[in-house]
């Protein structure tokens, strides 16, 4: 996925797409405009944690940020936050228990057996922070297989896909890895 702000462009990875809609749910997500990304992976050592989902956060200097900041060190499923380059902060949580199968399914690229109430969650805050139909109708043929999506994949490659093909690629666990520089 790739969103603008102020002439520059950002690729955010399936983690944002996929995972932090769910994370959502436990977690208010606020001050979209300086979430730069989010991460399932990471280069070095950041705890024991089965599980994590990392938050990458443009640092911004104002009381509503600091408010925010604030908030995120005290949820339940946060887990430690490290200052990166002075610029940005990185939060590391616990994904969420109920959607570890959904984590797991994610890792294996596998977006169309996520559960439905899973799959209406990432629809819902994909539609309300992005604002984008095209990208809405993307996920959605991701998530739920549909045929329109199928086709447009097929006349892309150029090939007839599998009957029981996801319809979009695995994770690239190198876009999906914080690297701690």
């Amino acid at each position: 996925m790739i969103t603008t702000e102020e002439n520059k462009i950002i690729t955010k990875n399936k983690s944002a797409t996929y995972l932090l809609p769910l994370l959502s749910k436990d977690v208010d997500i606020e001050f979209d405009y300086l979430l730069t990304n989010s991460f399932c992976k990471f280069n070095r050592e950041i705890g024991y944690i089965e599980y994590p989902i990392g938050l990458l956060y443009e640092y911004e200097e104002s009381n509503a940020f600091n408010e925010y900041n604030n908030y995120l060190s005290h949820c339940e499923l946060y887990h430690k936050a490290f200052l990166i380059n002075m610029t940005h902060k990185l939060y590391i949580f616990r994904f969420p228990e109920k959607y570890i199968t959904e984590y797991k399914l994610f890792k294996e690229g596998k977006y169309s057996r996520f559960s439905s109430e899973a799959k209406a969650l990432i629809i819902s805050y994909s539609a309300e922070a992005y604002k984008y139909p095209p990208l809405i109708e993307e996920i959605t043929g991701v998530l739920w297989k549909h045929a329109s999506r199928r086709e447009k994949l097929e006349k892309a490659l150029g090939m007839i896909l599998p009957k029981d093909s996801e319809l979009t690629s695995r994770i690239s666990y190198e876009s999906e890895t914080f690297n701690f520089k």
